[in-house]
């Protein structure tokens, strides 16, 4: 079987991935694996527009049942981002106003220089604190685990977009995604089957 060029986003059209005829019963499953990474990018090429689109039997939660928390916990690392953005750039000013030797504290260290500009203090604060909060919403959402498709999609979105960088998560949080996927999927897939 030819294999496909890495630097393709989908197989060449002469595999058997896109022939199904020639599709033995590995491929089936990776097809599978793929259909749900193609609705997972589609959601991030087209957003949740789009993916509402998809046509995914048991996407919504069901009459009676609580919303999906995992919206909820990806609103909540939003906004903790959003504060520590906010810190950094905060903090970027003030390192370009204030002189240097008036900014010599390093709250992360505890070392807090009393003739210090106070604006520079709290800034150090406020820094350590909103990183610490981003990282603790930045884990509840590797805790929650997604009770609908749609929450997946949303979560698999929201981990691409925030990762700019490669650099975005803490230590060993994808592991923490794949292991609340892996929790989740069987489930939900399971629901959404047709008979």
């Amino acid at each position: 079987m030819p294999k496909a060029d890495p630097r393709l986003s989908t197989p060449p059209l002469s595999t058997s991935l896109n022939n199904p005829a020639e599709t033995t019963t590995t491929e089936a499953v990776d097809t599978s694996r793929r259909r749900l990474l193609a609705q997972a990018a589609a959601m991030t090429a087209g957003g949740a527009a789009l993916a509402t689109a998809l046509s995914m039997p048991g996407s919504a939660a069901p009459a009676g049942q609580a919303p999906d928390p995992i919206f909820e916990a990806i609103e909540r690392h939003k906004v903790a981002h959003a504060d520590w953005v906010s810190w950094v750039d905060r903090h970027g000013k003030l390192e370009d106003e204030i002189p240097a030797e008036k900014r010599c504290s390093d709250t992360s260290r505890d070392n807090v220089v009393e003739t210090d500009d106070p604006r520079w203090i709290e800034a150090e604060r406020q820094l350590d604190l909103t990183a610490d909060a981003e990282i603790a919403a930045a884990y509840t959402l590797i805790e929650v685990i997604p009770t609908t498709r749609l929450g997946v999609l949303a979560l698999l979105d929201h981990a691409v977009r925030h990762d700019t960088d490669g650099f975005a998560w803490p230590d060993e949080w994808r592991e923490g995604l794949l292991e609340n996927l892996a929790e989740a999927l069987p489930q939900l897939w399971q629901e959404g089957r047709t008979a």
